[in-house]
């Protein structure tokens, strides 16, 4: 499990690694300022993907492996409460809460059947999907 979560942890590194303002040149990003739109629109593409799929990775890892706690949906609920109060007041790119919303999720979801699972997962696969591009289109007005 630990292997997994190392191996789903490293697009979301390498991701944020490219944005970040502090490294020389201000990161990749700041390179493509004079770049035609179509490289920049790659970049931020594959950026987007590649951390989208980290990230959900994470979560359903985080989510599993809470299954095996004691008392997991006591600890989700805090975790919950310590990851709102975190990206609420210190930094809004916390993704704690998220975690602590799929632990809780997959908690009742392990009684659904698989119809309603299905459709559950179609539902947030297009809601995901529509901000991706909701996102990437916001991106190209800016």
């Amino acid at each position: 499990m630990d292997a997994l979560r190392a191996l789903a942890l490293l697009p979301v590194v390498v991701v944020n690694a490219l944005t970040y303002a502090e490294l020389p040149d201000a990161g990749v990003f700041s390179s493509l300022a004079g770049a035609p739109w179509w490289d920049s629109a790659a970049v931020l593409a594959v950026a987007t993907l590649l951390q989208g799929k980290g990230i959900a990775l994470l979560m359903f890892l985080f989510g599993y492996s809470m299954g095996w706690a004691r008392a997991p949906r006591q600890r989700l609920r805090r975790l919950l409460g310590v990851g709102l109060a975190h990206g609420g007041l210190l930094y809004q790119g916390d993704i704690v809460h998220q975690y602590a919303l799929v632990g809780l999720w997959m908690q009742g979801a392990r009684r659904w059947r698989w119809s309603r699972l299905l459709r559950w997962t179609l539902v947030w696969t297009a809601v995901g999907s529509a901000l991706v591009l909701l996102s990437l289109a916001l991106g190209f007005l800016v």
